[in-house]
């Protein structure tokens, strides 16, 4: 019973930075139907901006710094290259220019920090672990698991309480319609398209003391964070969620009890998920 609690409770905390990740990618493609190919390499230059700063600014800070540096940059690339290929009727073209920005960031990103593997200790405030009863688990992965519900709980909130939120749930169920309504669709997706960016480096940063910081990790982190995109159905962020705490447990539990077949694992449940339910298996209806 004590292994099935530790390994719920680290698919739940993995599943807090998938959703980070996976968000900014649902909530972009719902909006502009852009599927963004780079979006790993935001998660993973904010772990490295977080290894970088936090002996000067502290880890605190660096959760601070690291993503708002990352909106930044998202934002700049946005407006001067991307926006002009927004449209499904662009998707060959998002895909190649997206994964080429992959690549760039990619070999960046090896050449300024360096290829070796990584790892930074979680923070004093939040080292050690916590009894629980019949197991003990690290404070920190606790944190994590707390903060990916305030970032659900606010997001929600933004969505449904602000101005923002009510273009962004406009603009995604007809921008053609909102567009006539005198809403400004491209600077939303913009916006969008850079919060969700910077959500990607916030997981990088709290990921950073959890998963060990490495070339490659922005791959591999992208390809996760799709299949939560998939098996949600894009645009919902709740339904992101959900699918994020599927995908950690899976993920979790896999690694766990079959370690040499756990990503086979994921990929049958995407395979399930698009031959039962293309659309997505939280979905409430097929789009259309």
């Amino acid at each position: 019973m004590d292994l099935i609690l530790l390994y719920a409770l680290n698919g739940l905390s993995y599943a807090s930075i998938l959703y980070l990740v996976a968000v900014g990618l649902s909530l972009t493609y719902g909006l502009g139907r852009f599927l963004d190919l780079a979006h790993g390499g935001f998660y993973l230059l904010g772990a490295y901006l977080c290894l970088s700063l936090v002996d000067s600014v502290g880890f605190y800070g660096a959760l601070v710094v690291a993503p708002l540096a990352v909106m930044v940059l998202a934002a700049g690339v946005e407006r001067l290259v991307l926006r002009r290929y927004a449209g499904q009727h662009r998707a060959v073209e998002q895909m190649l220019l997206t994964f080429g920005l992959a690549f760039i960031l990619s070999d960046l990103m090896r050449t300024v920090f360096g290829g070796r593997i990584r790892s930074l200790p979680a923070p004093e405030l939040l080292a050690g672990t916590i009894d629980l009863g019949i197991a003990s688990f690290p404070i920190y992965r606790l944190a994590v698991i707390l903060v990916g519900l305030i970032v659900v709980m606010t997001i929600a909130i933004v969505l449904r309480r602000t101005r923002l939120g009510t273009m962004v749930r406009a603009a995604a169920a007809d921008r053609s319609v909102a567009a006539s309504l005198g809403i400004d669709t491209g600077r939303v997706l913009g916006t969008t398209y850079a919060l969700g960016a910077g959500l990607a480096a916030f997981g990088g940063v709290i990921g950073a003391p959890i998963i060990a910081t490495s070339t490659g990790l922005d791959f591999a982190t992208l390809i996760l964070a799709l299949i939560v995109v998939v098996v949600a159905g894009a645009g919902s962020a709740g339904a992101t969620f959900s699918s994020a705490i599927l995908v950690g447990l899976f993920d979790s539990f896999g690694r766990a009890l079959v370690p040499r077949l756990s990503v086979v694992a994921l990929f049958l449940l995407l395979a399930v998920v698009l031959i039962m339910r293309p659309y997505g298996l939280f979905a409430r209806r097929a789009p259309g």
